[in-house]
């Protein structure tokens, strides 16, 4: 549709976490908004970070019009990273 339904507000992207090389199930959340006038039964949410080597997915089910749901992602960090 050209209608967006589903979003997600760049302020709540900006959060601070601590993950060094090598560390394991870094946990990343955030909410996911329903701005539209339809039930989502389902709402596939992607994250991605090329430079640290992230593409995960996740999937909301049920997000109801005018709600919020928080989505979680477990992550691993590379050990052998080059930010270059």
């Amino acid at each position: 549709e050209d209608d967006p339904a589903v979003v997600i507000k760049d302020s709540d992207l900006e959060f601070n976490f601590q993950a060094s090389c090598g560390d394991q199930n870094v946990g990343i959340g955030f909410p996911v908004y329903n701005i539209g006038t339809d039930k989502e039964d389902k709402v596939l949410v992607r994250l991605v970070n090329t430079l640290l080597g992230i593409d995960e997915l996740v999937e909301i089910n049920d997000l109801k019009e005018g709600r919020q749901k928080d989505v979680s992602f477990l992550i691993d960090i590379s050990e052998d990273l080059s930010l270059s």
